[in-house]
């Protein structure tokens, strides 16, 4: 039993390691400024991404208002594809903060 138990829980390690190494390939559909925008997230380069924004007059704000990968918000796209850099500069791991009141 003392010998089983180190091979069940290697045995989980390797099968997990498999599972979350799902690669995805993206294409870009045409030459338009927003695809350009998104396949720059697909390289999780921050400095990338900001040449791809200066060189097309595109502020920050704006794109992360507006633009859409594979029918998501741009911040979604980021971080459920796992762009994690990326999606930091995009502002996705800046939650509100909230302020609890104490009352004695």
């Amino acid at each position: 039993m003392k010998t089983l138990i180190p091979v069940i829980v290697s045995l989980i390690a390797v099968c997990s390691v498999e599972v979350q190494s799902v690669e995805y390939r993206f294409v870009a559909a045409d030459q338009s400024v927003e695809t350009k925008i998104c396949m720059a997230v697909t390289t999780n380069d921050v400095q990338q991404l900001k040449k791809v924004l200066r060189r097309n007059g595109e502020r920050l704000g704006v794109v992360r208002d507006s633009i859409k990968c594979n029918s998501q918000p741009i911040t979604e796209f980021s971080e459920e594809y796992g762009f994690i850099q990326v999606a930091r500069f995009l502002g996705v791991d800046k939650q509100p903060e909230v302020i609890a009141l104490i009352e004695k």
